[in-house]
């Protein structure tokens, strides 16, 4: 994740943009994919709601991304589950209950600051308005996220 922040730091204009949108449509696949893992699995009906925009919301965005990358620089590219979330998937497959829930909210926390981090050099700098305006709302949303995953596990 970390490499991925880096390299993005490293880009302007058009690069940036590219490599953000491609970068961003795995993670929100990866994301999605463990949010919908958690469907099935959180106890906590807050978190489950949480769960259930996070698919939503991410799923859309990730065709919004897909349309950008085709209309400006002519890629048809679909998002895909980054590798490196694997083993994090693997493990809270074998979880359940109140131990998955707790594994869920550190996950997609964690996963979620990846994508603030990601987010952070393209608001300012990414060629498009639209762009900007998508990394903008991918920070704000997530942000919000990771409160209200934290305050729905305090609450249960």
């Amino acid at each position: 994740m970390m490499d991925d922040v880096r390299q993005l730091r490293g880009l302007r204009g058009a690069a940036l943009e590219r490599a953000f949108l491609t970068m961003m449509q795995d993670h929100h696949q990866s994301g999605v994919d463990m949010a919908r893992m958690a469907l099935g699995k959180l106890q906590n009906p807050a978190l489950r709601r949480l769960a259930q925009k996070m698919v939503s919301v991410q799923t859309k965005e990730n065709e919004q991304m897909r349309v950008y990358l085709s209309r400006w620089y002519r890629m048809d590219r679909r998002a895909k589950p980054d590798p490196r979330m694997q083993d994090t998937m693997e493990k809270m497959a074998r979880l359940s209950g109140a131990a998955f829930d707790r594994a869920f909210v550190a996950e997609m926390s964690h996963h979620h600051e990846g994508a603030i981090q990601m987010s952070e050099p393209v608001r300012r700098r990414a060629p498009h308005a639209e762009v900007r305006r998508l990394a903008v709302k991918i920070l704000t949303d997530q942000r919000k996220e990771q409160r209200a995953m934290r305050q729905a596990l305090r609450g249960a």
